[in-house]
């Protein structure tokens, strides 16, 4: 009765024997009453071509699996498509096949991937991207040793900053009391060192909360 379209579920066709799902509605006439169905069918080698196209950093990519755990489009496996998950005999896809929704780490051909999955509301597809561990990692572990490279910088200007003006200071006290001669500049400088340690030590303090 709705006009709207109706993805069908994945099947064989009998002419071709290939694996194919169809997009179809309903055909009105002028007073809105039903006078057939329109359709198209979409063979799934054409979906996992689409599904090739999205690339997830290096060595990531995307399986398709529909409500009943059919896989649709898998660009790792095209043999594992329009197999059920547990068919494949791969205990990944059976881990990934009990989660609706979230990541999860797992093993697959001696390889830790990382698993997302998600449903989408519209179609009732389930969506999985994996990406090797590895990959994610090397990111983090960049960004880990930019960071420690940066602490490093900071605690040397910081050491730095600290000792010029315990100089400063020394040399302001012994042409004081043993010169009696005053330095002009030492306590500017003295100052505008204690406010850089102050601002370094802050953000310090503040990256350790």
């Amino acid at each position: 009765n709705s006009s709207e379209m109706v993805l069908t579920d994945a099947y064989m066709t009998l002419t071709t024997n290939t694996a194919v799902f169809s997009v179809v509605s309903s055909v009105k006439d002028n007073n809105g009453g039903n006078i057939g169905v329109a359709g198209i069918d979409i063979a799934l080698n054409k979906m996992t071509d689409l599904i090739k196209e999205v690339k997830l950093g290096e060595t990531g990519y995307l399986i398709l699996v529909q409500g009943d755990s059919t896989i649709l489009a898998n660009p790792a496996i095209p043999e594992s498509n329009f197999k059920k998950m547990q068919e494949n005999n791969i205990e990944a896809y059976d881990k990934l096949d009990a989660i609706q929704e979230g990541s999860i780490e797992l093993e697959i051909d001696d390889t830790t991937y990382i698993g997302v999955v998600h449903i989408s509301p519209a179609l009732g597809y389930k969506f999985i991207g994996l990406i090797e561990k590895s990959e994610v990692m090397a990111h983090a572990n960049s960004l880990t040793k930019i960071l420690i490279f940066a602490s490093l910088i900071i605690l040397c200007l910081f050491c730095f900053l600290g000792f010029l003006m315990a100089i400063v200071v020394a040399v302001q006290v012994f042409f004081r009391y043993a010169l009696n001669h005053s330095l002009f500049w030492s306590e500017e400088l003295a100052r505008y060192l204690l406010v850089w340690l102050t601002f370094l030590g802050a953000s310090v303090a503040y990256h350790r909360k």
